[in-house]
């Protein structure tokens, strides 16, 4: 997560521009407003580019305006996929119940009108995937 307090536009532009040219590829993006009116930046990589992208950050850092970066290596991506998500608000619902009634934390959400994926521990994520198999699939 890279945290900001200079709003400025054009920033997301170019930590992406940045790591697109050495050929880091993105997955999931999130951007908000967090505390204090901080801009937050969330993304994912694969595990085998933290190094370089950090890297690229911090040598970044003040160009960017970056007030501090966070990161995180040890989380797998869980994705549901179906036209059926787009017209079932229930989907939502029922994949964060089997979460909770399993004690599993999410790290971060991420939707579209045909995916549902979240992040969560890397040691739970077989466990994750299981759950929610049975309660989607074996229903």
């Amino acid at each position: 997560m890279i945290k900001s307090k200079n709003i400025k536009i054009g920033r997301t532009y170019k930590v992406f521009e940045l790591l697109a040219k050495e050929n880091i590829n993105v997955d999931i993006i999130v951007k908000a407003y967090g505390e204090h009116k901080q801009k937050d930046i969330v993304f994912t990589i694969d595990t085998k580019y933290l190094e370089k992208t950090l890297e690229i950050l911090n040598k970044n850092f003040e160009n960017l305006e970056i007030e501090k970066i966070d990161y995180c290596n040890n989380l797998s991506k869980i994705s549901i996929v179906g036209i059926g998500i787009k017209n079932n608000p229930a989907v939502a619902a029922r994949l964060f119940k089997v979460l909770y009634e399993n004690n599993i934390n999410m790290h971060m959400v991420s939707t579209s009108e045909i995916k549902i994926s979240i992040l969560v521990n890397e040691k739970e994520a077989n466990l994750a995937m299981q759950k929610i198999h049975d309660e989607f699939i074996n229903k």
